[in-house]
């Protein structure tokens, strides 16, 4: 059982340096899950990479389309975000990190799971407070 964040995640559509290593996870038998809030994260960096001139309209459409579809076929298991607020919200003033980014780790907390980013300092700053922490 592995917890994604959606920088994991965006490197499936979006070609970045790791985007091989985030797709091999993809492809995994483990059981991925996820904050549903992920859903908003990924079309946002979809759309940013459009806004920067990395995507055509044309293509960012596509690419937010096949996350979509990706999500409808339960690719992530989805948890709700709501749920893990609270528990966020307290990671969030103990490890001083942003809110968000703390949702992925009460998922993988409250469900014993490993949690894979590709975010350094989420990396950096979550692994003293929960052991199964790991950087893409």
């Amino acid at each position: 059982m592995i917890v994604i964040d959606a920088t994991v995640a965006a490197k499936w559509y979006l070609f970045e340096a790791d985007s091989p290593k985030a797709l091999t996870v993809a492809g995994s038998p483990e059981d991925l899950f996820a904050p549903d809030w992920i859903e908003v994260e990924v079309a946002s960096a979809i759309a940013r990479r459009h806004r920067m001139g990395g995507a055509t309209r044309a293509d960012a459409e596509a690419l937010i389309s096949d996350w979509r579809r990706d999500i409808g076929l339960g690719r992530i298991v989805l948890q709700p975000w709501q749920q893990l607020l609270p528990e966020a919200a307290d990671l969030a003033l103990t490890i001083a990190h942003g809110l968000v980014d703390c949702l992925y780790l009460a998922c993988a907390k409250r469900l014993g799971a490993l949690l894979l980013t590709a975010d350094d300092k989420l990396y950096r700053r979550a692994a003293p407070v929960y052991s199964s922490v790991k950087l893409l």
